[in-house]
């Protein structure tokens, strides 16, 4: 066994895969695996790329066929393949710092326990006590989450799924959380910017588009701005409710 197994879902360019290795490569935490699972069969750049760098610490396989549900069936793929005591799903297009491993291992979970790790800037998980008296979840992402690699691997219910909804992180982690129902832990260092942190000044949005986007990644932002019973409040919802989940869970 070894400390945590790292799964990332990969359907991206070699650039943007070179530079997630290169982050995972400069963790100061060294005692994980990574298992990259790639959506399809992938370019023969890519492919090349693998077989100079896989070891028995890293292992780079492959979809016969794309599955393409937001990485569903690679992540399920690599929770068989794992062999850590914990599992953590790392996408392919984040920024992970040196010290994102790290920030787990500092929790020194228990059996059973679920880490959560602070990301920053419109990052996936945000622990904030601000508008509510539960963990502030924006956007609920795995990155962030430590989740047991043995409950995982013997629970056949615990797998990914996609049901057209850009909620799947969500689902994962209320499907987690209520079966089960583990204790919390909050570490409030902040470890990763998320990917696409930079979007606005890329895409200079601006108007409806922002206040659109900022109320899916962000609720906390825009969430006096509209009305708790339409469409756009959905995802805002569910954070609330997964909150509540882990209220009174934590460590």
């Amino acid at each position: 066994m070894t400390g945590i197994s790292v799964i990332t879902a990969a359907s991206r360019e070699l650039p943007v895969l070179k530079r997630l290795m290169a982050q995972f490569a400069a963790q100061t935490n060294r005692d994980f695996e990574h298992i990259i699972v790639y959506d399809g069969p992938p370019p023969e750049e890519i492919k090349e790329y693998f077989r100079g760098i896989e070891s028995g610490a890293m292992r780079f396989i492959w979809l016969a066929q794309k599955d393409g549900r937001y990485g569903s069936e690679p992540r399920n793929h690599g929770i068989g393949l794992s062999r850590g005591d914990w599992i953590v799903f790392a996408d392919d297009d984040d920024y992970y710092a040196p010290s994102y491993l790290e920030a787990f291992r500092e929790l020194n979970l228990e059996e059973g326990e679920l880490g959560v790790v602070r990301m920053n800037n419109y990052g996936t998980v945000v622990p904030r006590h601000d508008m509510h008296e539960f963990p502030r979840l924006a956007h609920v992402g795995t990155p962030c989450c430590l989740f047991a690699g043995k409950i995982l691997r013997e629970n056949e219910e615990l797998r990914w799924t996609y049901d057209n909804n850009y909620d799947h992180d969500y689902q994962f982690v209320k499907r987690y959380v209520e079966r089960v129902k583990p204790r919390v832990r909050l570490n409030p260092r902040v470890v990763v910017k998320a990917g696409n942190a930079s979007l606005f000044a890329k895409n200079k949005l601006s108007g409806r588009r922002l206040e659109q986007y900022l109320s899916w990644r962000e609720p906390n932002f825009f969430a006096e701005w509209f009305n708790p019973v339409k469409n756009d409040c959905r995802i805002y919802r569910k954070l609330n409710e997964l909150g509540r989940l882990f209220a009174g869970t934590q460590r």
